[in-house]
């Protein structure tokens, strides 16, 4: 008899817990064309509930707790997104959300004297990148402006759209000690010993 009230007690504790959660679902898409995102992580914050995304794009959540939540949606190659939802008892929200696609950054290598590929952390000298992205934000044609910000470059403007670059204090505008190459040759202009950084 008391086994029976122990189950009776058990069963109409877990229907009253669940009366007091809700559902979560919705579809995770591509924003430039709609195409589902397979596989994308749909986290609760603060829980460790959540949902991956199936062939379609759909994802379900059961048993998330009443109340204002949030969700978190990640997946490779496209920007997290977070979203506010709250819950009432025993409702089913539906939250269809668009990932943007983003650049992903690699570790940047570079061949310095060491004549080897190399992390830039664990080159022996200080070296800097100016990388893809920080030429695409500029979106300018003048190579000077890239390089005008770099540690140790000293920038040198002689007229309107002629300057020169040095690094370890041989600032000059004739300087021609800064070792200067393109696509791993000089680019001096050998008549004048310079290097016309302006046409590059």
């Amino acid at each position: 008899m008391k086994r029976i009230i122990f189950y009776v007690t058990l069963i109409a504790l877990s229907s009253q817990l669940f009366a007091q959660s809700g559902t979560i679902i919705g579809r995770i898409s591509d924003t430039d064309n709609n195409d589902p995102l397979i596989g994308a992580n749909v986290i609760v914050q603060g829980t460790s509930m959540g949902a991956a995304t199936d062939v379609d794009g759909h994802y379900t959540i059961q048993n998330v707790p009443v109340g204002a939540i949030t969700i978190t949606i990640t997946y490779i190659g496209y920007e997290d997104q977070k979203q506010d939802l709250t819950l009432t008892l025993g409702e089913t929200v539906t939250a269809n959300i668009a990932l943007a696609r983003e650049a992903i950054q690699m570790e940047t290598y570079v061949v310095t004297a060491s004549r080897r590929r190399e992390r830039v952390e664990d080159a022996p000298a200080a070296i800097s990148v100016i990388t893809q992205k920080e030429i695409r934000r500029e979106s300018n044609t003048n190579l000077g402006d890239y390089l005008k910000q770099v540690k140790g470059v000293d920038f040198t403007q002689s007229g309107v759209d002629s300057y020169n670059l040095s690094a370890r204090g041989f600032n000059s505008s004739f300087s021609s000690r800064l070792l200067t190459l393109t696509d791993g040759r000089m680019a001096n202009v050998p008549s004048l010993r310079l290097i016309a950084y302006n046409v590059i």
